[in-house]
């Protein structure tokens, strides 16, 4: 049989049977002969019993997302069909996989399940090229799991900025092993399955290496993006914590393919990690259980599940409720009893600070002794602007310094803004106005920490946020430069976001949380996007508090730099970062719009020089620094 009789003769249809408690929890995938797999059913029919004789063709005309209970007739499947018909010998052993993704919970039977082979069959999906960088994975047979890693082959294909890849070029940017796992958790139950992948050796043992010119790390995430259609609300969201001179996730575009099987666009992302180039606090050893070694670095946060912590002493936000900080780094095996101890009786000092009736008075218990303001202003500044419903009570990552570096608790880096800049349609989330913080919303279920509740009862605390809104507004939180760098991604990504929503047709298509109107063309998400964002940006500025003192006013811990300047700005082959006065430590560091550092220097002196002449022409940030005392972030253009 050649070719041209193969490709027109194939696997048209499958249909099946199916009782079930909650059949959402099924996710169903066909596996041929040949070992390709394809995604049939997953995550659909909420609560209800069951799939009546319910069949699956490439070439029908309505999605099973469309479908109504209990999907009878005849539906396209989830995933794509026509890959089964790709030339291979189509006899031998069919296996219909049905995994259960909360088998405690619930249970049932596939009744009954059949095959139809045809002339009519759908075509395979085709991937051409993209100019995102093309990640690979190949299982050999393994299923790819929740809870466990399984060490696979990986490949990477990155031909450069502009240039197209394709799936069939060599591996160039890698070639080796990962640990590979499903991960997320409300994320986990939608079709687009994230996944955590850690570069490893052969035997699987973790190998740090440096991917698509990341700094060099074993442990990395690929965000699926699935309920957010923009593609980039995690992108923007760190963008901007970046951009205020904080930690925050590299990201990257990128296409996944699981065994030469397209998955979509993914974002490539830095996990929260020790580390020098991501979270930068002291290394803690086992040995380090007293003194100056015991005080740091330490990563913990408040979220779902349970990786190991402790209850707080105090009441959260919610009465009778109590929030619950869990170990990040050191992780709860490799901690020592005198370091968790340690860092349990400093959030309880940080507590009582805050509850003092003098925790707002400089000379009284000021809770500013224990944590970094300015992080937390930040911090509150990108979860408000964005709205995320998850913010303050989940995915609220904190790190803390040793005493030698500061020893305070700083907020952050920032984790999972996938329901936030208006993907809500719950906790008011999909509103331009009101405060999120104020949102009394599935809190007694996730009680918040008490840090951000006691201090907006701090009239400097708003006056700090104040100022700092006023000094990024007419920057990094301007409509001229958010919409610019939305309108880059956009045009970043364009392309692969036609075949993630030609495999994945979710476009119109309502996907837990989204508010209405549901935008029918990836442009129209954009579009809604930046609406939303103005709407938000005019909010806040009419209901950030004035300041009641003048911003410009230094604090005891303001740096001792004035008149700073940059020039010049643009730039070609160098730029002089000046000072009216002599400065003990002046550092500054170069990065690209990435994050990736380019250049750093530092004097003891009025005047520093960068040499830019070996940079590539584009946009930068130069982070200024006294010290290890952030300064301020300057934006620098290098022309040519």
């Amino acid at each position: 049989m050649d070719d041209e009789i193969n490709k027109s003769f194939g696997l048209e249809s499958i249909c099946l049977n199916a009782t079930h408690t909650w059949i959402a929890d099924l996710r169903i995938v066909l596996r041929a002969p040949d070992g390709t797999e394809v995604l049939i059913v997953d995550n659909i029919g909420g609560d209800l019993d069951s799939f009546v004789n319910t069949c699956l063709n490439a070439n029908a005309s309505q999605s099973i997302y469309n479908a109504p209970y209990p999907f009878t007739g005849t539906f396209k499947p989830i995933g794509q069909m026509g890959n089964f018909n790709n030339g291979q010998n189509p006899n031998g052993i069919w296996t219909l996989i049905v995994n259960d993704t909360y088998p405690f919970a619930d249970d049932g039977n596939i009744v009954d399940w059949s095959m139809s082979f045809g002339n009519n069959p759908g075509k395979p999906f085709e991937f051409t090229a993209s100019k995102q960088p093309i990640i690979k994975f190949y299982t050999n047979g393994q299923q790819i799991q929740k809870d466990v890693s399984k060490t696979v082959s990986m490949e990477i294909i990155d031909n450069g900025p502009g240039a197209f890849n394709y799936p069939t070029d060599p591996p160039n940017n890698y070639e080796g092993y990962a640990n590979l796992k499903f991960r997320g958790q409300s994320s986990f139950t939608f079709a687009k399955k994230p996944l955590k992948f850690e570069t490893s050796d052969s035997m699987g043992i973790d190998s740090a290496f440096s991917i698509l010119g990341l700094p060099k790390e074993s442990d990395w995430v690929l965000n699926a993006t699935y309920s957010d259609k923009t593609l980039m609300r995690n992108v923007l969201a760190h963008h901007l914590f970046n951009g205020m001179g904080h930690y925050s996730s590299r990201t990257k575009f990128v296409n996944v393919f699981i065994d030469n099987s397209y998955q979509g666009v993914y974002v490539l992302m830095e996990s929260i990690k020790r580390d020098k180039d991501r979270v930068d606090v002291a290394r803690l050893k086992t040995s380090d259980t007293t003194g100056v070694a015991v005080t740091g670095g330490y990563i913990i946060k408040c979220d779902k599940g349970d990786d190991g912590g402790w209850f707080s002493k105090r009441e959260s936000y919610v009465p009778g409720t109590k929030a619950y900080y869990q170990y990040v780094y050191p992780k709860f095996q490799d901690l020592q009893s005198q370091q968790a101890l340690y860092i349990q009786s400093f959030i309880d000092s940080l507590e009582e600070a805050l509850y003092s009736p003098t925790f707002t008075n400089d000379a009284g218990y000021k809770y500013d002794y224990y944590l970094d303001v300015p992080s937390f202003v930040d911090n509150f500044i990108v979860n408000e602007i964005g709205k995320n419903v998850d913010g303050y009570r989940l995915s609220s990552y904190f790190h803390k310094k040793k005493i030698t570096d500061g020893g305070k608790l700083h907020a952050g880096p920032l984790w999972d803004f996938d329901l936030s800049f208006r993907n809500a349609n719950y906790c008011n989330g999909e509103n331009p106005e009101g405060w999120m913080y104020e949102q009394y919303c599935d809190l007694q279920y996730s009680p918040p920490p008490m840090f951000f509740y006691k201090m907006f009862g701090d009239v400097a605390f708003w006056d700090a946020v104040r100022c700092r809104w006023d000094e990024f507004r007419e920057s990094l939180l301007s409509e001229q430069s958010l919409f610019k760098f939305i309108d880059d991604q956009r045009d970043s990504v364009i392309e692969s976001a036609k075949l993630n929503f030609t495999i994945w047709p979710i476009l119109g298509v309502y996907v837990w949380p989204n508010p209405g109107p549901l935008a029918l063309t990836y442009e129209e998400e954009i579009e809604q996007l930046k609406s939303w964002i103005q709407l938000r940006l005019n909010w806040m500025d009419l209901n950030i508090p004035e300041a009641s003192t003048n911003c410009t006013t230094k604090s005891n811990e303001a740096s001792s730099i004035v008149n700073l300047q940059v020039v010049p700005n643009p730039a070609s082959n160098e730029v002089k970062i000046k000072s009216n006065q002599l400065v003990k430590n002046l550092h500054v560091e170069l990065v690209n719009m990435q994050g990736i550092k380019q250049l750093s220097a530092e004097t003891n002196g009025n005047e520093l020089l960068l040499n830019t002449s070996t940079l590539p022409q584009g946009c930068y940030f130069i982070k200024i620094m006294e010290g290890n005392k952030f300064i301020r972030m300057e934006k620098l253009l290098v022309i040519r």
